[in-house]
């Protein structure tokens, strides 16, 4: 958190599971410092309540680890168009009409 009130990235990558507190709280922490980086969750869990959780903190992108080969690159490129994006696999169609913008699946 320290680092990105630091540096100001303009996409941070984070996962849900974290040592010492949960991505989720790290994620709502970012946003609220520096509300111009973009957050994308890389994780394996697709429980949907999860993914629910993980895009209220204002993230735009949570991408399945088992999918990322093929999911990281489109995220980065849809949350830099201010987009949307969620890994099938985390049961995008369950988490859509969450949002205003577009939600960008694969």
């Amino acid at each position: 958190i320290q680092k990105v009130i630091e540096l100001k990235p303009d996409v941070v990558v984070l996962d849900i599971g974290l040592p010492d507190m949960s991505g989720v709280t790290v994620a709502e922490e970012i946003l609220q410092y520096a509300p111009s980086t973009r957050v994308i969750f890389l994780t394996e869990n697709t429980s949907p309540e999860i993914v629910r959780a993980a895009l209220h903190t204002g993230a735009q992108g949570y991408v399945v680890k088992s999918c990322a080969a093929h999911d990281l690159l489109p995220a980065l490129d849809a949350v830099m168009l201010n987009a949307y994006f969620v890994s099938s696999a985390a049961t995008a169609a369950g988490v859509r009409n969450l949002f205003s913008s577009p939600v960008v699946d694969h």
